[in-house]
């Protein structure tokens, strides 16, 4: 019938249950969301790809001698966190480097506990992929930037001006944005005879060198 909307996702569990109600209402929908795992008809997606990000800083890391690396502040109910635990998992399978599950440091909604819990063991590690700038911050100010290499998600001016030497990757949210009006409107104009897909890039920055690691490509429509 032509009737579109725009809705933006960071639970698989509710995309599912508000892209049904959406589609027995034959209403088509343009989604933005941390993947594209899942397809679902009659529904547009426009992707940032967490997981391929994260993976793509644990092979820095591993490439350049990481050999203990811990996730911090793993928040296992929301949907980005794991995706990043999953390529972090997936990259350590690929190595050989150590592992134990004591290296995942999870936020069990006291972040302060979980820093003081990393605190205790941070000697043990060389490499830390941190879930986000917030963790990444609360970290540097306990650790005092300790030898250690990290990255964190976000790319926020406060974390870059408190621990400079962080690898930060950025998620391009206004592309995103900008994607998702671009198919809306186009769907609009095709009568909703149209379902398309994009990927967004990352850009994920080594402070020092200075280096940019390839970014991710975009699919187009």
């Amino acid at each position: 019938n032509g009737c579109c909307a725009i809705l933006v996702s960071s639970s698989l569990a509710w995309e599912t249950k508000i892209i049904s109600y959406f589609s027995k209402r034959g209403i088509n929908l343009v989604i933005i969301r941390p993947t594209e795992s899942v397809k679902y008809p009659h529904c547009s997606s426009v992707s940032l790809n967490y997981f391929q990000t994260a993976f793509e800083i644990m092979k820095y890391f591993i490439e350049t001698g990481g050999k203990r690396i811990a996730f911090f502040a793993l928040n296992t109910d929301a949907t980005q966190d794991m995706l990043k635990f999953d390529a972090y998992k997936y990259a350590i399978s690929l190595s050989d480097i150590n592992f134990s599950e004591n290296d995942i440091y999870i936020n069990y909604g006291d972040l302060n506990k979980c820093v003081e819990k990393f605190s205790k063991n941070a000697n043990l590690y060389d490499c830390v992929l941190c879930a986000n700038d917030a963790a990444a911050i609360a970290l540097v100010r306990k650790l005092k930037k300790q030898n250690i290499l990290a990255a964190s998600f976000g790319s926020t001016s406060l974390l870059k001006l408190l621990w400079p030497e962080v690898i930060s990757a950025s998620l391009n949210f206004e592309k995103a944005g900008a994607c998702a009006a671009d198919l809306y409107l186009y769907i609009l104009k095709s009568g909703g005879e149209i379902c398309g897909s994009y990927t967004i890039e990352s850009d994920i920055q080594i402070p020092s060198p200075k280096k940019r690691i390839k970014s991710l490509k975009t699919a187009d429509l």
